[in-house]
């Protein structure tokens, strides 16, 4: 391959072309710490730690985890499959919930987890993409009659307050905005954010 570069450069430099100059790139694999997914995570974190970091209990992570591995364990039909594939799903679930909940950038939770910022890029979007897909139907639907009577009812028992359907909060989700139309995506403290807006029953 490098002889035949070589032999290519020569050639247009006869034809009096200038022959942008060559980079061989060296391959290899950067050893990353997994001590704080492996140990202070798995064995040393409690519930109070676990609800602070993925804002959700141990056995709410494990629940979405099950849920996602027949999509999440499957890898794509396509040559050179990215590292991110291959890394158990309870991680990949892991990097995704951590980038969400702390709004850190990629360079971060990478490091923190022990993988690259690229494989913790696929992670993030692949894990939205199975949520989007297996959980967001089951899960985010609005109630039927009998289920709002329910609801209301609960609510009332619970906080005293009538005729509650839901409880509805928002939060801004920082963003790279495009570099055509920016001002449309700043918010109340000029930054750039989507706004992320839900509602909740009683529980």
């Amino acid at each position: 391959m490098r002889k035949f570069v070589l032999r290519q450069t020569q050639n247009l430099a006869l034809a009096g072309v200038t022959a942008v100059p060559v980079r061989f790139r060296s391959i290899g694999r950067f050893e990353r710490s997994q001590d704080w997914w492996d140990r202070e995570v798995n064995v040393l974190w409690g519930e109070r730690m676990w609800k602070e970091n993925f804002r959700m209990t141990k056995p709410t992570f494990e629940y979405i985890c099950r849920q996602l591995e027949p999509v999440l364990a499957a890898q794509p039909a396509v040559p050179n499959v990215p590292v991110a594939y291959s890394l158990p799903v309870a991680k990949r679930v892991a990097i995704a919930l951590h980038k969400l909940g702390s709004c850190s950038e990629y360079r971060i939770v990478a490091n923190q987890i022990g993988v690259s910022k690229s494989t913790a890029t696929v992670c993030v979007y692949s894990v939205c993409k199975a949520v989007c897909t297996l959980l967001g139907p089951r899960h985010l639907y609005m109630p039927n009659e009998q289920e709002a009577k329910e609801i209301a009812r609960q609510f009332e028992a619970q906080y005293k307050i009538p005729q509650v359907l839901g409880a509805i909060d928002g939060s801004h989700i920082p963003i790279l905005p495009p570099a055509v139309g920016r001002t449309d995506f700043k918010n109340r403290k000029m930054w750039c954010s989507w706004v992320l807006q839900a509602v909740v029953d009683n529980l």
